[in-house]
């Protein structure tokens, strides 16, 4: 379950991106080809691939773009 979870470490090992959520697990992000991640004020409309959003502290939301889809999150 990952709704009101915080991240406690982000890092990366070969092509993944990795975020520790103070729950105790890990979410494993690949970008895929053409995938980005941007960060948005909030309320910023979302796109057609937009697939998912964090919000950050700051009010923010870092936003996964993946025009393509070969990215995934787990």
């Amino acid at each position: 379950h990952v709704a009101g979870a915080r991240v406690t470490r982000a890092g990366r090992r070969a092509k993944y991106l990795l975020f520790e959520l103070d729950s105790g697990a890990t979410l494993m992000l690949h970008l895929g080809m053409s995938g980005s991640l941007r960060v948005l004020p909030a309320g910023t409309p979302r796109k057609l691939h937009d697939h998912l959003d964090l919000e950050l502290d700051s009010g923010d939301v870092l936003r996964f773009n993946d025009p393509r889809r070969f990215g995934s999150l787990h």
